[in-house]
């Protein structure tokens, strides 16, 4: 179970990650979230 939650976390991140790359704005946006996460 754990590792499926694991899998679905690494998914999300990469896709997050390509999102970002593609649109400056949510770079920043995320980069604010990740801040605030901290």
């Amino acid at each position: 179970m754990a590792e499926n939650a694991l899998k679905v976390a690494e998914f999300a991140l990469d896709a997050i990650l390509a999102f970002m790359n593609a649109n400056p704005l949510a770079k920043v946006v995320g980069l604010g979230v990740k801040e605030a996460a901290v």
